[in-house]
């Protein structure tokens, strides 16, 4: 809910239902896509799937460099 956080991932779609899932108080997840996009809305203001966006394609790793993404931590 921090809205100066921004959260970039990769093929995250299970793990953004993971994250929704254990912070709402409903046990079900939405049943279309929309309602649960708005639902990852409201969680995560400021979230982006990079393999959704299409930039390139490749390992997260080759995307961000192509994209000129600075790296912070280690990848597992």
């Amino acid at each position: 809910m921090n809205k100066k956080l921004t959260w970039v991932a990769f093929n995250s779609s299970f793990d953004f239902a993971y994250m929704v899932k254990l912070l709402q108080s409903e046990t079900d997840l939405p049943l279309c896509k929309y309602e649960f996009l708005k639902k990852c809305n409201l969680y995560f203001p400021n979230f982006y799937d990079v393999k959704q966006l299409e930039i390139s394609t490749g390992s997260l790793a080759e995307q961000a460099i192509k994209s000129d993404i600075k790296w912070v931590g280690n990848s597992h």
